[in-house]
């Protein structure tokens, strides 16, 4: 719910989310694409998306990046309660992979 408000309104503005200075090594086949797959895309994949949020391309993360790290990186509202949950250092993972534009 809270990712659709946010998109709604135009997405989030600030995040305080920053890409280390040094960069990232984690990118979209090394983290993204199985952490979306895992944790996203049963729900916010394809055809099928909820609230039309499509998770499953790069460019559909892109589109909702800085959702995403609102309400599944520095927050915990998704996914939602019952589903598997990513552990505190995937979440950090997510956020800087996010931040430093998704690479």
């Amino acid at each position: 719910m809270l990712l659709l408000c946010l998109t709604a309104c135009g997405g989030v503005t600030t995040t305080g989310a920053e890409c280390p200075d040094a960069g990232t090594a984690v990118s979209y086949a090394n983290f993204g694409q199985a952490f979306l797959a895992s944790y996203c895309v049963s729900c916010h994949g394809g055809d099928h998306a909820e609230r039309g949020i499509d998770l499953s391309s790069e460019s559909g993360v892109a589109a909702y990046a800085q959702s995403v790290v609102a309400v599944a990186g520095e927050g915990s509202s998704m996914p939602p309660g019952g589903a598997a949950a990513p552990s505190s250092a995937e979440r950090a993972q997510l956020v800087e992979w996010l931040s430093c534009g998704a690479p």
